[in-house]
């Protein structure tokens, strides 16, 4: 009898994957962390930096929505606790926030408040 090598190991919940798989460690360990259904508290929190940082920074959810990647049904949802955003999603909306200044508008929303000649 042959024995011939796995070409794809199982995972513990029976699904297969490639032995040369793209995703890194850490983004294994983050959709591991964020697979589990999330708390109350925890979708409340979410959904508190969201709105206090568009309230802060004048954005609509449209335009937030925009700038992280989302429509604006889904950062709708997301301010209304209704949906836990996806691990990507948090991601871009931490850099998201780390980028903006605290005590200013973005500029780019200002210019289309100008007076036009």
């Amino acid at each position: 009898m042959e024995v011939r090598p796995l070409e794809c190991m199982p995972t513990i919940n029976g699904h297969k994957f490639s032995s040369t798989s793209r995703s890194s460690r850490r983004e294994d360990a983050l959709r591991r962390l964020f697979s589990i259904p999330p708390s109350p508290e925890a979708k409340a929190e979410i959904a508190r930096r969201f709105r206090d940082l568009r309230k802060k920074t004048l954005l609509t959810q449209t335009h937030l929505g925009l700038f992280i990647g989302l429509c604006r049904q889904s950062v709708n949802a997301i301010e209304n606790r209704r949906v836990w955003p996806h691990y990507t999603t948090l991601e871009r909306f931490a850099d998201f926030e780390a980028k903006l200044p605290t005590n200013r508008v973005p500029t780019h929303w200002a210019l289309g408040f100008r007076s036009r000649k």
